[in-house]
């Protein structure tokens, strides 16, 4: 605790230091702002409900402080300076790392200290980034804030809090409108700006703490994939804008996917969805596998190679043949046992029509568009297509077979959380079809781990 105070105080005597010596620069005319010219994007008449508005450019000119006279006095002033020679030493014992690691860590925080030279850093300010270097250095969580740019899914309320501090909206004029060097803008690689094709339909923002970006990642996959079963939509993500109240973080960054899904499936969120969409995540997004679903090389299981499924048959580019082949694939984890060969078609039909039929679905109806849509996966996968008509029947069973995949992952997501074998529940599922006590059995698992998607929509 004593070596820490004294930590302390070295970062705060040189934060005075180094808001003597801005000071003085600025006087003498060492630190001066240069003009630079930016290209302001700027939208009118903005109408999120028919997407439309229009666009005009601006040009403004402003004044900003020399970013290469700071670092130029941080290297040959400040750096030189003995308070600066003491708390890197300071930071060296305190990290292990090297004395010009340290050095390089503390003109990150002086750099900060004088982020605006009229006015640098001193009180209750310089105190805040005292805590936050030392947070950094010692790799504690940081809040970590985001704004992802949705496709798939449309807000017909101005906004939704889906949780704390996780807030669903509409998007505004602001969050459209851009401002940009000119020279970045007549550049090869200009900044991102938003366009036609990448506007989105609706922003999610959160925030949470966190050692480092990767956490912040995982959250949103958990958020849009529970998004994405409360009511199965194609939603994608344009844009993630990221930022850490942070000193050596990276600072703001923003992602971009290479290739935007498509829009297979839209969803609203209105009115009636203010109670029972919290719920829902708060039931299901603790239960969603972020990191397999975000590509870290993890071990699987049945209802992450189902959900992925389910994503796939949402959000990739294919014919109807292969979507309906895909989301079929997507119960086949879910109802089939791995080492079961025959009557594949059959055992998942029945299976699916059983634990459906406690979802208020029509047992005769599900096995039919199962084993209907079982046929076409069958076709496609040998190298089959279908006529244009059963490309018409194929979309409609899809949309349906979409649903019973839904109702069926959330069903087994519980089961899971609960503890029950799903190897060991198959079997009771069919022999539930013929025997009494296995019917009482199944009815009295499935009832302990329900959720009631009907009551709560």
């Amino acid at each position: 605790m004593e070596q820490e105070k004294h930590f302390s105080t070295l970062l705060w005597d040189l934060g005075i230091r180094v808001a003597d010596i801005v000071e003085r620069a600025v006087r003498n005319g060492d630190l001066a702002k240069n003009k630079q010219t930016y290209v302001l994007t700027k939208l009118d008449n903005f109408d999120y409900s028919k997407g439309s508005w229009s666009r005009r450019t601006e040009f403004q000119e402003a004044e900003e402080w020399d970013w290469h006279a700071r670092h130029k006095l941080v290297e040959a002033d400040i750096g030189s300076l003995a308070e600066f020679d003491s708390a890197a030493k300071a930071i060296s014992t305190e990290t292990g790392d090297s004395i010009p690691q340290s050095r390089y860590w503390l003109s990150r925080f002086v750099l900060r200290l004088m982020s605006d030279p009229a006015m640098p850093s001193k009180g209750a300010e310089l105190n805040r980034l005292i805590v936050l270097f030392l947070n950094d250095l010692k790799k504690l969580p940081q809040k970590w804030s985001a704004q992802v740019w949705l496709r798939g899914l449309r807000m017909e309320i101005e906004q939704i809090e889906i949780a704390r501090d996780v807030i669903l909206r509409q998007p505004e004029a602001r969050d459209l409108e851009t401002k940009e060097r000119l020279e970045d803008v007549l550049s090869l690689y200009p900044h991102d700006r938003a366009t036609s094709f990448d506007y989105p339909s609706a922003i999610l923002t959160f925030s949470l703490m966190a050692k480092n970006n990767l956490t912040i990642h995982y959250e949103m996959t958990r958020l849009m994939q529970a998004l994405r079963l409360y009511r199965p939509a194609s939603i994608s993500q344009i844009m993630m804008v990221e930022s850490a109240e942070s000193i050596l973080q990276v600072g703001t960054m923003t992602t971009h996917p290479i290739i935007p899904a498509p829009q297979i499936i839209t969803s609203t969120i209105t009115s009636a969805d203010v109670s029972p969409l919290p719920k829902f995540v708060a039931t299901f997004k603790p239960l969603v596998p972020a990191e397999a679903l975000s590509g870290t090389p993890v071990d699987t299981d049945y209802v992450t190679d189902a959900m992925l499924r389910f994503n796939d048959s949402l959000l990739s580019s294919q014919v109807i043949e292969g979507r309906v082949a895909t989301i079929i694939m997507g119960l086949e984890p879910l109802l089939l046992k791995s080492e079961e060969r025959e009557e594949l078609s059959e055992r998942l039909a029945l299976r699916t029509a059983k634990l459906l039929y406690y979802h208020g679905k029509r047992p005769v109806e599900v096995y039919s568009n199962v084993k209907r849509s079982y046929e076409i996966r069958s076709r496609f996968i040998h190298g089959g297509h279908l006529t244009q008509s059963e490309r018409v029947e194929a979309n409609e069973l899809f949309q349906k077979i979409i649903e019973y995949t839904r109702l069926a992952l959330l069903q087994f997501m519980l089961l899971k959380r609960d503890g029950e074998d799903k190897d060991s529940l198959l079997p009771l599922m069919t022999r539930s079809l013929i025997e009494p006590n296995a019917e009482e059995k199944l009815q009295s698992i499935l009832s302990n781990s329900h959720y009631n998607t009907e009551q709560d929509r």
